[in-house]
């Protein structure tokens, strides 16, 4: 079924802890209850494009989503390493599985990777053209020996279920710090696709992909607006004013694409829907 790898993502629940009120955020009964109680918020959350301490700390907690999910691009997929087999008798594999991998690049005793399968395609909305895909993070692994493109390592961290066939890419800290930035030019853009993690106290933290990155200076830490004609019914008078309906702060920039957490909805956010980063005035 669509989206059934997720069942495997259940983390421990990382707004559990210290977060505000989360007793009070149960008892929304409805999307729009979540999304007006999100816009009251969205000036707590934002001040002057400026991430404030009680996002930070937001984005600590909900830290997970990002950790899980990543944008990986095609090309990156096919430079990807892939785990061959298990040394134990062992349909998955667990920390401290020991297994066969391939690797391309250089490779060494000690080097990490990151152990990921493609989750979902993620094609733009418009021209149909294929972005790259959203990959679930599964866990770590060392490589202990090498021999040419083979070798053998350890799964030091698991997050997920790891299979035989699941790719392979050098360790890098897939999930640091996000500060804010200033943005210092105009860019526009559509959301590709959304992804939300788990429904959580805090209904409107989800990961969005837009199809503009670093090739148009789209920085981690800048600010996008959702936007969207007020209204949309009045399909002849495309000349009506936007209706902000939601933001989202850029959390990695790559060519072609970004992923951004959303930091306020006052509606569904789609694929298509038109997004802008607009110029901060100095």
């Amino acid at each position: 079924g669509e989206g059934g790898g997720e069942e495997g993502m259940n983390a421990p629940d990382a707004t559990g802890e210290g977060g505000e009120g989360g007793g009070d955020e149960e008892g929304f009964s409805s999307p729009d209850q979540v999304a007006a109680a999100s816009a009251q918020r969205q000036d707590d959350l934002f001040d002057g494009g400026n991430l404030t301490k009680q996002f930070e700390q937001i984005l600590k907690q909900r830290g997970y989503a990002q950790r899980l999910i990543q944008f990986v691009s095609k090309k990156e997929l096919e430079k990807a390493g892939e785990i061959q087999n298990g040394l134990e008798d062992v349909m998955y594999m667990s920390q401290y599985s020991r297994v066969a991998v391939t690797t391309k690049g250089k490779a060494a005793p000690g080097d990490k990777y990151l152990v990921y399968r493609a989750a979902r395609e993620i094609s733009h909305p418009k021209t149909g053209s294929t972005l790259g895909y959203m990959v679930e993070i599964r866990g770590i692994l060392t490589l202990q020996e090498v021999n040419g493109g083979k070798a053998l390592g350890s799964i030091t961290d698991a997050f997920g279920v790891i299979e035989r066939g699941d790719k392979l890419s050098p360790w890098k800290d897939w999930a640091p710090a996000v500060e804010a930035k200033p943005n210092t030019r105009e860019v526009k853009g559509v959301v590709a696709e959304t992804f939300e993690e788990q429904a959580t106290m805090m209904g409107e933290y989800h990961l969005v992909f837009l199809d503009r990155g670093k090739e148009a200076g789209v920085e981690p830490g800048n600010t996008f607006v959702v936007v969207r004609q007020v209204d949309p019914f009045l399909e002849e008078d495309r000349s009506g004013p936007d209706e902000v309906v939601g933001r989202v702060v850029v959390l990695d920039a790559k060519d072609g694409v970004s992923t951004g957490i959303l930091t306020m909805a006052i509606s569904e956010i789609l694929p298509g829907d038109r997004v802008v980063m607009k110029k901060d005035n100095a």
